[in-house]
């Protein structure tokens, strides 16, 4: 299995003497409870990509970011000048597209999240806030279904937060997501020990 990681050629240099790549860390806890006080009940959920100067929010969370395809790391952005290839042990990959991961997210969401927040020690308005957050992403959820979604990256991050990161479950090792923005599938290596060598 082989991916493309776009970086620049300073960072390529260190990663091939290193013989290792990092994972971009983020804390999706510190994000999530900025925001949680901003949705508004009723309403659309609208994220920002940041908040309160925290950087930007990697739209798979936290990951070694790649594609599958020379082309897309290659054409990923214009800052970055060099591309790692990354060969990886075959793992099972978690497609945010597929229409089994999508009703699966519908389901805990509809029926189950409530009782999980409960055991939570959470307070009573913290546990309220997270209740708008389920019912604006379930709605998110049914337009994706649909087809009538406007893009939001950032809710691929807060989805795979609330289905593991929230719930203490290992995430799969590699998520992949297709964006509007890049003509190649997005992927996230979530767990580095698949790595088996760079060039």
């Amino acid at each position: 299995m082989e991916f493309y990681h776009s970086t620049t050629e300073e960072a390529r240099d260190a990663i091939l003497k290193n013989n290792k790549i990092q994972i971009t860390h983020y804390n999706m806890v510190n994000y999530i409870d900025a925001v949680l006080p901003e949705l508004k009940a009723g309403g659309k959920i609208k994220l920002p990509s940041s908040i309160r100067g925290m950087r930007s929010v990697p739209y798979l969370g936290e990951g070694i970011y790649c594609f599958d395809d020379l082309e897309g790391a290659d054409e990923y952005t214009p800052e970055h000048d060099a591309v790692v290839k990354i060969e990886c042990t075959d793992k099972e990959i978690l497609n945010l597209d597929a229409t089994d991961f999508l009703e699966k997210l519908f389901y805990f969401l509809k029926f189950e999240f409530d009782e999980f927040l409960e055991s939570k020690w959470f307070s009573d308005e913290t546990k309220a806030e997270y209740k708008v957050l389920k019912k604006q992403a379930i709605n998110y959820v049914l337009d994706l279904d649909d087809g009538d979604a406007e893009e939001i990256p950032e809710m691929n991050a807060v989805f795979l937060f609330l289905i593991f990161d929230l719930q203490q479950k290992r995430c799969p090792d590699i998520v992949v997501k297709k964006f509007e923005e890049f003509e190649y599938p997005y992927f996230a290596i979530k767990n580095e020990k698949i790595i088996e060598k760079v060039s």
